[in-house]
């Protein structure tokens, strides 16, 4: 039984490694029906259209309109397919030069934002009592009102040193306030602008993937931008899976968020490096580990950023 198990795990992995075979060209002598060049195979060396152009008919109109989206001649379907079946496989494939046969990284992703972005719609997610019961009120009202009662109104010239402490105290309890409102609209924003949050966290992924990942045995030394088209085929990949969740979601809850569990989301990242750079089951682990932390302490040193520009206005209004 062990053994059969491990036979088809070797066919499975032979089959991922493999890439999508391309159709033989034909035989056959084509005239263009675009520029007028006779060839032979099937596209037009001049043009690059196909040899087989029919008449427009019902289907062929309808066609015309799936293939705005990719699915007209099945590209996003098998991207997508590829995305989970060999998910690193088909990256390294498109960045090898391999392309003609996977839709485009960014219309991929576009076209998944935007089934995303209307089913949420539908679900009710975008409404402001789904964003309110996603998110816990701050009540900043009654913090600057209470910290506008422990000072008094008016200083005189020579004031004490109680005084002082109290102005401190009030400027130190509003800048508290402003910088929980901050996070409060930057938590909202994220929550209206799901694709753009993402993307925007796998570029920083990407920048950190490129320092990481750079001697990896598959693909060694991968510029930024190549480390920037992975990342936006995974982002896209999150983007399924969220949608995914986000429908198996909406019989159980009133406000659906389509947000991935934390812990899938590391798998999915660990499969993915796993395969598109080759390394070890335990060296991809600790590597997409560190590749978690980093992303964490730039997030770290962007929020004590703020922390030290409010304390810097606290104090520069403390010392006024």
């Amino acid at each position: 039984m062990l053994a059969k198990a491990k036979r088809l795990l070797t066919r499975i992995i032979t089959w991922q490694k493999r890439p999508i075979a391309v159709a033989k060209n034909t035989s056959e002598e084509t005239t263009c029906k675009n520029c007028g060049d006779t060839f032979v195979g099937n596209y037009c060396p001049r043009c690059g259209q196909s040899r087989n152009t029919p008449r427009i008919g019902s289907w062929s109109a309808i066609s015309i309109f799936l293939d705005t989206w990719g699915l007209g001649t099945h590209g996003l379907l098998r991207t997508i397919w590829n995305l989970f079946a060999r998910p690193g496989y088909m990256i390294g494939d498109y960045i090898e030069g391999r392309r003609q046969l996977y839709f485009p990284p960014f219309k991929t992703l576009f076209v998944v934002g935007t089934i995303f972005a209307i089913v949420f719609t539908l679900s009710g997610g975008f409404s402001d009592e789904a964003i309110k019961a996603r998110h816990i009120p701050l009540n900043l009202e009654n913090r600057v009102e209470e910290a506008s009662d422990d000072a008094p109104t008016t200083v005189a010239q020579d004031e004490s040193e109680k005084v002082r402490d109290a102005r401190i105290d009030k400027q130190a309890k509003e800048d508290i306030a402003l910088f929980e409102e901050y996070l409060k609209k930057y938590d909202e924003w994220r929550d209206r602008n799901r694709v753009m949050d993402q993307l925007a966290m796998h570029v920083i992924f990407a920048l950190i993937a490129w320092r990481i990942f750079r001697k990896s045995p598959r693909h060694p030394r991968l510029n930024i931008a190549e480390n920037v088209i992975a990342q936006v085929y995974i982002c896209t990949q999150m983007g399924v899976v969220a949608l995914a969740y986000m429908l198996i979601e909406i019989p159980f809850t009133p406000y659906p968020s389509g947000t991935i569990p934390g812990l899938a989301s590391f798998l999915l990242f660990f499969y993915d490096y796993k395969q598109l750079y080759g390394f070890g089951i335990w060296h991809t682990l600790w590597k997409t580990l560190l590749m978690y932390l980093l992303f964490f302490l730039a997030v770290f040193v962007f929020l004590l950023l703020i922390v030290i520009a409010i304390g810097f206005r606290a104090g520069v209004a403390a010392v006024g």
